[in-house]
């Protein structure tokens, strides 16, 4: 076995590789993460919704659902969905001050109970 040093340039050399290595890796690394997003549906406001906050659910056929904090016909938020092809439709409308609920701020719940 022999106890030969490497030359300065040899070690600059092994540093460039090291560093270029480590270049390609995280790039790789950020390249994997990157992710893009599609606007399925801008909320206008009035009588279609506005302010989804909260979480979208989903079924087996591909449809999301979800609430709005504001608009809807009465103004107090709406539940709505949204299916495969992009078409937004408005479930309920709350009412607002009369009892059945305002500016819903959560997300829907499934019935998991059901087929």
């Amino acid at each position: 076995m022999s106890n030969k040093q490497d030359s300065p340039r040899a070690i600059a050399s092994k540093r460039i590789c090291f560093v270029a290595f480590l270049g390609l890796i995280i790039t790789a690394a950020l390249s994997a993460q990157a992710q893009t997003y599609t606007i399925l549906y801008s909320f206008q406001g009035g009588p279609n919704g506005t302010g989804p906050y909260a979480d979208l659910i989903g079924d087996q056929d591909g449809n999301l659902y979800g609430t709005t904090a504001f608009g809807g016909t009465f103004e107090g938020g709406t539940v709505f969905k949204m299916n495969s092809d992009g078409m937004k439709i408005v479930l309920y409308s709350f009412y607002g001050i009369t009892g059945d609920g305002n500016t819903p701020l959560a997300g829907l719940t499934r019935d998991l109970t059901s087929p």
